[in-house]
């Protein structure tokens, strides 16, 4: 299918209040935004909730699709002043196919983004999330030309053989004809024959010329494309396989201890439209740091991020969007549904990257309530059931009262000793260990033995500047982090820790800000423009120090 960008200078408005579909389509354009962006971004709409409408020209003809890759929090869409689609998925691909003349012409495109808050048990983003609701089409836009027959929608590669660099690739097609279709099959360009396509699904396996495993240490990736007559698709894939039996999470059979970020795709200047530049230089800070592992919190990543997460070596647990919602959201057949389509669809698109380690769902639900049990349990099939080949997990604050830990693969902890711990018996920094210590062995001695667990988030706010070495200070939250980085580095039985978080994020501006200063959730390591703090230059010092033991004892 052939492909170009919608992206650029787009018409603009912005509408407060209700308005009707015929006002929409009416409308007189007096201003411009910019696609991929989110429009109230670092500009006199910050804080403002209404309509953002969006309007372009574009050119197309015979079927084709267009193509969004994320835009928050709501939309509908227009072309030639006719509704063809939109999504209630906040950071969620969706697309729309159209059917136009085969004479090309051209076309308007309207897109209206709802940026208020729907406070429905039903809904995917709530104002109670922990982070802020900027809006817009904040990644990019494509337009693609839809072949008339066979079309190829994606190919899904599962190593089979790792030694052997065997892999079973299955091709997923709409519309295919009843009679077999040839294909031909290049791994790396290496042409592997010709295959027989019958059905919407079909698999077959190939062996990997050259075969290099794909590794943190040595991220290698092959390349697989199938073209037939009418259509293509070539994608990227690692030789790797994952284990998560007897406590133990392993990568081509080798533990694995995680260490990283939580890490917001976001940015005071651009909110969800980081530029490329400015996502690639934040995971190159982290990956030169030395660590290994980033949870994408709390929605689904962009291409652009997994892309290169696979070719740097970083670990990715990559979640669909949630936080912290209540039993009224779990005992709410549409919320449910929208959860299940959300992560099955997440894992259809993501599958080939081998960065992902972990599918993950559901932050900080009430799990700690039988009534969330019914809908964990189908998260968890649904994982299953889309990818065998990796670990189903959702990270928990419910500790010891959580009643869901039996349903995953991986145990995942959410702790906040000597932060939001107070009060408690043993307060401030000495209770860190003990917490941690104390969650360890409750795993480790219970019907949970056999799962491997990580410490998915933990930290303390920091204001960058604080130098009075108490809460709130730089000092404190370096000390913080630097217990509970080693105690993960040295417990052969915790998996990895991914601390809260790598930078500065913008939250609450209103009722809940007054535990957030500034507006900003002050747990990160930079602040929101990148700069250090002292937890930051502690942690290099802590993973030089650990790379430095890690090569010593690998030498003869």
């Amino acid at each position: 299918m052939q492909k170009m960008s919608l992206n650029g200078i787009w018409d603009f408005q912005f509408l407060e209040g209700e308005h009707s579909e015929e006002e929409y389509l009416n409308l007189s354009f007096s201003e411009m935004a910019l696609v991929p962006g989110c429009f109230d971004a670092d500009s006199e709409y910050f804080s403002r909730r209404g309509i953002g409408v969006y309007r372009r020209k574009f050119r197309a003809a015979g079927d084709s699709r267009i193509e969004f890759q994320g835009l928050l929090l709501r939309a509908s869409v227009y072309v030639d002043r006719k509704k063809v689609g939109g999504t209630v998925h906040a950071l969620h691909p969706f697309s729309v196919n159209l059917h136009f003349s085969e004479q090309e012409e051209e076309h308007e495109l309207l897109v209206v983004v709802d940026s208020t808050y729907d406070e429905r048990d039903s809904s995917l983003f709530h104002s109670f999330y922990d982070f802020y609701a900027y809006s817009g089409i904040c990644r990019p836009v494509f337009l693609r030309s839809i072949p008339k027959k066979n079309i190829l929608e994606r190919v899904c590669i599962t190593v089979t053989d790792l030694d052997a660099g065997e892999i079973e690739i299955r091709v997923v097609r709409s519309h295919p004809e009843n009679q077999p279709q040839k294909a031909e099959c290049f791994i790396d360009g290496i042409p592997m024959g010709s295959i027989s396509l019958k059905g919407e699904n079909f698999t077959a396996k190939f062996i990997v010329p050259n075969p290099r495993q794909w590794s943190p240490e040595n991220p290698v990736l092959h390349t697989f494309r199938i073209q037939t007559e009418d259509d293509s698709i070539e994608t990227a894939f690692g030789l790797r396989v994952i284990d998560w039996k007897n406590g133990i999470l392993s990568l081509n059979g080798h533990p694995l201890k995680l260490v990283g970020y939580n890490r917001h795709d976001s940015h005071p200047n651009f909110g969800y439209a980081m530029p490329d530049s400015m996502v690639y230089a934040d995971l190159c800070r982290i990956r030169r740091q030395g660590c290994n592992f980033i949870r994408g919190s709390h929605y689904e990543q962009s291409e652009f991020f997994l892309t290169a997460c696979d070719r740097l070596g970083l670990l990715v647990w990559e979640e669909p969007l949630a936080w912290g919602n209540r039993e009224s959201n779990v005992l709410d057949p549409q919320f449910c549904e929208r959860q299940i389509s959300q992560t099955a669809e997440m894992i259809r698109r993501d599958y080939n990257h081998p960065c992902i380690l972990l599918w993950g769902f559901m932050n900080e639900l009430d799990s700690h309530l039988e009534s969330a049990r019914p809908l964990i349990r189908r998260l968890v099939d649904t994982v299953h059931a889309e990818d065998p080949t990796r670990p189903a997990t959702f990270a928990t604050n419910k500790r010891k009262s959580d009643v869901c830990l039996d349903l995953v693969d991986v145990i995942s902890l959410n702790l906040y000793p000597g932060w939001a711990d107070e009060p408690s018996p043993v307060s401030g920094l000495p209770s860190v260990e003990p917490t941690l210590q104390e969650m360890s062995d409750f795993i480790s001695g219970s019907s949970l033995c056999h799962k491997p667990y990580i410490i998915s988030e933990i930290g303390a706010s920091a204001i960058r500047g604080d130098c009075s070495g108490v809460r709130w200070s730089e000092e404190y939250q370096a000390e913080l982090i630097e217990i509970a980085v080693l105690h993960a580095l040295r417990n052969p039985r915790c998996s990895g820790i991914s601390l809260w978080q790598f930078c500065d994020t913008k939250t609450y501006i209103q009722g809940r800000a007054r535990a957030r200063p500034r507006g900003f959730n002050d747990k990160g390591l930079l602040d929101e423009y990148r700069r250090p703090k002292l937890a930051w230059r502690k942690m290099t010092e802590i993973m030089r120090k650990f790379q430095e033991e890690k090569r010593s004892k690998e030498q003869p």
